[in-house]
């Protein structure tokens, strides 16, 4: 048996990873140890987290205390850790902050690279770490924990859905260069167009124009990895909107949102919405049970992937077919690595969108789509449980040096 530190999540979704994981990880016979950041100051969290202890300390969010900077403002708290750290990235390796932040960020992740590893949901955050020596990086799949449910063959509360966060098209304060945003924008329509897309390479060609004229080519690798991944960032500033885009191009009969602005996290009240035919808004919803409803009761629920992924499958796929609904996604490497029926459940264009939504909402394909989501739910349940991903940690973690 083994100790493993996880912390508590202050954001929905990702306290319900950390708790599914730990779960899993204590049914394995580890010893979970529960971090709440909540009961220290940077003092007092800074001395816990330097005392030498046994076990591997776990992060599964980028906001988690572990990943902020110590009180010296040049070191994470995660250095400060003298045993292994296992990070599990559920999102982008680093999402936050500018250019500085994030090379500071990525220096940091290079200096004890010897004993930590990085489980990454986007196969481009993997190879972007192994360009900068941190070789500890590997590829896992998103998981659901919840278990096959029966789809329904009618019955129906709405034709379809979006749980998440969706905004029309207005202006970002992005304070970005003139020509650099004019450049971002125009990739976000050819994604909003092509879903498909992958930005990795236009990105990658921006890095170079920006920082190969001052780097040296002996240590450029660095700047690159983290301007790319700080454009990323950029980028994926303007997800909410490239969504309301995308529904709008597609021009679906009727729809229901749950959730759109999310200025309600930030304790605003909500007032941006995208306005078109057919199309309800309701309240966010994050209570599993709630959610699973929504999934089950809709005809067919949609996925339309943030821009910070080019190739990663999100949760939300899992978890919509898990609880017995059918889930459209953006076509993605990650969905084809899962199911045999991915050109079925996913779409390239707006166009295709709305023909997929119209074809799995008619009645007399119900059966056709509920063996369709049986079939799926097998391949979910052998492939993107989290004791798949409990294993990756244990595996992981099974590498990494330990306190003498």
């Amino acid at each position: 048996m083994s100790t493993i530190w996880i912390e508590e999540c202050r954001t929905p979704i990702y306290q319900r990873i950390a708790q599914a994981l730990a779960h899993e990880l204590a049914r394995n016979g580890h010893q979970l140890m529960l971090v709440k950041p909540t009961g220290f100051d940077l003092a007092s969290f800074e001395a816990f987290v330097a005392t030498p202890r046994a076990g591997v300390y776990l992060t599964t969010n980028e906001s988690n205390a572990i990943q902020m900077l110590s009180r010296d403002g040049v070191r994470y708290f995660f250095e400060l850790y003298p045993g292994p750290v296992v990070f599990v990235h559920q999102d982008s390796i680093i999402g936050r902050g500018d250019y500085a932040t994030v090379l500071k960020k990525l220096e940091a992740y290079q200096r004890i690279k010897d004993r930590s590893c990085h489980l990454c949901i986007e196969a481009g955050n993997v190879e972007l770490l192994r360009s900068v020596g941190i070789e500890a990086a590997q590829l896992v799949a998103h998981a659901t924990e919840i278990s096959a449910t029966e789809p329904r063959l009618d019955g129906w509360t709405e034709p379809a859905s979006f749980v998440g966060h969706v905004l029309p098209r207005m202006p970002l304060d992005t304070q970005l260069d003139a020509a650099l945003e004019q450049r971002l924008q125009a990739l976000v329509e050819q994604r909003v167009q092509t879903p498909a897309l992958r930005l990795a390479p236009e990105l990658q060609q921006l890095s170079h124009s920006a920082i190969g004229w001052f780097a040296r080519r002996d240590s450029q690798q660095l700047p690159l990895a983290a301007h790319t991944l700080w454009l990323r960032g950029q980028i994926h500033q303007h997800s909410l909107i490239a969504r309301g885009s995308l529904l709008a191009a597609a021009g679906l009969e009727a729809l229901t949102i749950y959730g759109g602005d999310p200025a309600y996290l930030h304790g605003v009240a909500q007032s941006v919405r995208l306005a078109l035919p057919g199309l309800h808004h309701a309240p966010p919803v994050y209570e599993l049970s709630a959610l699973r409803q929504i999934y089950a009761g809709s005809a067919v629920s949609l996925n339309i992937t943030a821009l910070q992924f080019d190739d990663a499958l999100i949760n939300r796929f899992h978890d919509v077919v898990m609880a017995g609904g059918l889930c459209l996604t953006d076509a993605k490497r990650g969905l084809a690595e899962l199911t045999r029926h991915h050109e079925q459940v996913s779409y390239r264009s707006p166009a295709e969108l709305a023909e997929r939504v119209a074809y799995f909402a008619d009645p007399r394909h119900a059966r056709e789509r509920a063996l369709l989501i049986k079939s799926i739910q097998q391949e979910i349940a052998a492939h993107a449980t989290y004791a798949n991903l409990a294993q990756a940690v244990e595996h992981a973690a099974a590498g990494l040096p330990r306190l003498a």
